[in-house]
């Protein structure tokens, strides 16, 4: 029970630290600019971290178990779309019970960022 804790606490710090590191690279990328660029350094990189707490351990089961049976192309893929959907489930959960990192000036809109 201790390891399979550690491993998770390690899988999270990885991610965490993963995001950051490309947090902190877009940043300096001329065409990106943001609100409040310490709360995305902090709490835009845990939710950028979300992919990766799903995907590192996706990819730990198809690398490292020599002895489990082999990923065929199938499984592959249901796998892959599987951690999508547990993706896409965490940030609307994030989104639902959260919110965003900065508040949004036009409250009145429909509440789709990529909508007036």
């Amino acid at each position: 029970m201790a390891q399979a804790v550690a491993e998770g606490v390690l899988v999270l710090l990885l991610a965490y630290a993963t995001a950051f590191g490309e947090t902190i690279t877009i940043a300096h990328f001329p065409y990106y600019s943001f609100k409040d660029r310490s709360r995305m350094y902090s709490v835009g990189s845990l939710f950028y971290a979300i992919y990766f707490f799903v995907s590192f351990p996706m990819f730990y089961r198809m690398d490292e178990q020599p002895r489990a049976k082999p990923f065929t192309l199938w499984r592959a893929v249901v796998d892959a779309l599987a951690a999508g959907m547990i993706v896409t489930c965490l940030l609307d959960f994030w989104r639902i019970g959260i919110g965003g990192i900065v508040d949004r000036q036009d409250a009145a809109s429909s509440g789709l960022p990529w909508m007036p």
